[in-house]
């Protein structure tokens, strides 16, 4: 009696364990593309940054303007400080940007997210969902800024 039964449970255990990694291997994935160039074009926080990049330039080449005398050393100067201030504001929009998706990958139960430019194929494109995200966050930011004041 006790066998039968035994064998009755384990028959059922492997069935729920089959039919639990059956599920799990075909459920469909999800896969949305981003398109960083479009988000650069036409995001308002992407051309906040851009001008705030170009106000930093400037800064930097007036503030060597006086010393520039054909002189290498300066004009790498300005290079690497320019470098740098790119870099950090680039920084600044992929976080921001990883922010916004990680909020669409849980919302909306992305399996992965891939730029477009290294998809052939298949997917669906999300970057106007970012793009919207993106501003959304910052023109909210802005107003707490705002009202904080």
């Amino acid at each position: 009696m006790y066998k039968k039964l035994s064998i009755v449970l384990f028959i059922i255990i492997l069935s729920l364990v089959f039919y639990i990694y059956y599920d799990s291997v075909n459920k469909e994935s999800k896969i949305g593309i981003i398109d960083m160039d479009l988000v650069l074009e036409e995001s308002i926080r992407a051309k906040e940054l851009q001008s705030e990049l170009e106000k930093r330039g400037d800064q930097i080449e007036s503030k060597y303007e006086d010393l520039k005398l054909e002189d290498e050393d300066v004009d790498n100067q300005i290079y690497m400080e320019f470098m740098q201030n790119k870099q950090k504001i680039e920084e600044k929009l992929n976080s921001e940007i990883e922010l916004v998706l990680d909020q669409i990958l849980q919302e909306e139960n992305y399996s992965v997210i891939l730029y477009k430019k290294q998809t052939y194929f298949g997917g669906q494109d999300i970057t106007s969902k970012v793009i919207k995200l993106l501003d959304e966050q910052f023109i909210k930011k802005n107003i707490e800024k705002g009202t904080d004041s």
